[in-house]
């Protein structure tokens, strides 16, 4: 029922959306994704490299430890085959990040977007020019004009460093004498060390909530 219920959805995008007879998705082999994973992974080491030249040694230890969390995540998800390689969808992506480049210039060439199998509407930007975009975007969303503001989006996150500022971000508010103050106090105290760790994780929430919405702001008089 689940298949036939995403087939019929599929049918529908294709045709109303992109005006396109139905086509199946092309259920990507196995050797594949062991290609694409081993080109992700090289250019992740040379991803590692350019930090080098902008990073002090320690912001660099703590980024690419923080990244080799994500970069081991991501790769057993695209082995699992939870990402779509199909170039109907990667041409749509093309043409709407060329059409970005002829205004903004300064926007990185070698970008890539994969597609993850999640039927949900969302895209996300790693930080390191590789961006996610959810299978449901395409379906959700309208119209290429709303897909290229989506992408233009995470583009910006990107391009205004948001995702390692924000590892900087919490590494720093973590490390802080303040933040090591309060924990100490929270361990000390029995008998309200309960409420007191919860208020507290609710303040980090808080802080990184600015924070985030700070960025979110920043791309808004970005205009990218």
């Amino acid at each position: 029922m689940k298949k036939n219920f995403i087939a019929i959805l599929f049918a529908f995008f294709f045709q109303n959306v992109f005006s396109q007879t139905y086509i199946p998705i092309d259920t990507t082999t196995f050797e594949i994704r062991k290609l694409e994973s081993k080109l992700y992974l090289n250019d992740e080491k040379q991803f590692y490299k350019e930090l080098s030249t902008e990073y002090k040694s320690w912001e660099r230890s703590l980024i690419k430890k923080r990244y080799e969390t994500i970069d081991k995540s991501f790769n057993e998800d695209l082995l699992k085959g939870q990402y779509i390689f199909d170039d109907r969808f990667d041409q749509i992506i093309r043409n709407i990040v060329t059409e970005i480049k002829v205004n903004n210039p300064f926007i990185p060439s070698d970008l890539k977007f994969y597609i993850s199998k999640d039927f949900t509407l969302n895209a996300t930007s790693f930080g390191n020019k590789n961006f996610e975009i959810h299978l449901g975007t395409f379906y959700y969303l309208q119209n290429e004009d709303q897909l290229a503001a989506v992408i233009s989006h995470e583009i910006a996150h990107l391009v205004l460093n948001h995702t390692i500022k924000s590892i900087l971000f919490q590494y720093n508010q973590n490390k802080s004498t303040d933040f090591k103050n309060e924990i100490a106090e929270i361990k000390n105290d029995k008998n309200n060390q309960g409420i007191k760790a919860y208020n507290k994780y609710k303040n980090i929430l808080y802080q990184d909530g600015r924070f985030s919405k700070k960025q979110e702001l920043e791309i808004g008089r970005a205009h990218v």
